[in-house]
C-alpha cells in the first residue's frame, strides 16, 4: 500500500493525517504518545534541576570547609564533623535513590 499523496490545497497536517491513517494508527493516539514522552522529558529536566543545585551546595559547603580547616584547630575538627556527617547523609541518600530506580 503506497502512502497517500498530498492533495493540492490541504496542508502538511492533512498528508500526514493521510499517512498516519495509511499505516493504522490513528493521530491522536500518536499525540498521545508525543505528550507522555514531552511530560516525561520535562520531569527528567527537573530532576536534573535538582541534582544540579546539590551538586553546587555540596560545591559551596566543600569550599567553606576548606576555608574553616585553615581556622584554629578546634573550630576546624568541629565543622569537619558536621561536614563528614552531612556527607554521610547525601551518599546514604543517593544510595536509596540509584536502589529504588534500580528496583523499578
Amino acid at each position: 500500500m503506497q502512502p497517500a499523496r498530498p492533495v493540492p490545497g490541504e496542508g502538511l497536517e492533512a498528508h500526514t493525517a493521510a499517512i498516519l491513517a495509511a499505516m493504522g494508527a490513528p493521530k491522536p493516539a500518536l499525540e498521545n504518545k508525543i505528550d507522555t514522552v514531552a511530560v516525561d522529558l520535562g520531569l527528567l529536566r527537573a530532576d536534573h534541576c535538582k541534582l544540579t543545585d546539590r551538586v553546587g551546595e555540596i560545591k559551596k559547603e566543600r569550599e567553606t570547609f576548606k576555608a574553616v580547616k585553615q581556622q584554629p584547630r578546634t573550630l576546624g575538627l568541629k565543622y569537619a564533623f558536621l561536614f563528614t556527617a552531612k556527607l554521610q547523609l547525601v551518599d546514604r541518600d543517593q544510595t536509596h535513590f540509584f536502589t529504588s530506580a534500580r528496583e523499578a
